[in-house]
């Protein structure tokens, strides 16, 4: 078996399962994995950002014995996970659940283990006409997500967004929480900002 550490895959557009049956042909020895998530224009239901963090949510389990035949195990070793994309409606709720053996007490439970992955960098390449400082606060993290995400820091995590203008987005996600609104509550769009106070 190849010894492979690093993956990059530079466009990527396809739904969960031909990603899950992509991931399941790569060496399990792959530490570092790094995605740029295109639109996918031959069907516009699929979202390809929400189909990779489908693939990676940490709900399967995967075996500790890094030697066994890993065929049916997705990166079982994967500690660091990079994502390039439009971060327009990003599901960021999927990235807790990315974080298996930080989230919880024990890493191994009768002898299987989560993927150990303890950093997640997220990079907005939201093309330049839509990049105004206006529109960079849509794309800011929601704040019942961002509490969860500090936490894990706080674990241990290495957690970063940034803008491809080198802008980090986390720290303003911080300093201008974005809220939820239900569409009935919703009287100007103005309104999904608010400042800390």
């Amino acid at each position: 078996m190849l010894d492979l550490k690093e993956l990059s895959i530079l466009s990527i557009s396809c739904n969960a399962e031909t990603f899950q049956s992509v991931l399941s042909k790569v060496p399990g020895t792959i530490t570092h994995l790094s995605l740029t998530c295109e639109q996918n224009y031959r069907d516009r239901e699929i979202d390809s950002r929400v189909e990779v963090m489908r693939v990676l949510d940490q709900a399967l389990d995967v075996n500790t014995n890094t030697n066994a035949n890993t065929d049916d195990l997705i990166l079982p070793n994967l500690t660091s996970l990079e994502i390039r994309a439009d971060t327009y409606k990003f599901p960021w709720n999927y990235v807790p659940k990315c974080f298996g053996h930080i989230v919880g007490n024990n890493g191994e439970r009768n002898g299987l283990r989560r993927r150990p992955l303890s950093r997640f960098r997220v990079t907005d390449e939201t093309r330049d006409r839509y990049a105004s400082d206006d529109n960079k606060g849509r794309h800011l993290i929601p704040a019942e997500v961002l509490t969860e995400l500090v936490a894990l820091q706080r674990k241990g995590a290495e957690i970063m967004f940034q803008h491809k203008d080198g802008t980090d987005m986390l720290a303003r996600s911080v300093q201008e929480p974005l809220y939820y609104i239900p569409p009935h509550r919703r009287t100007n769009t103005k309104s999904h900002h608010r400042k800390a106070s």
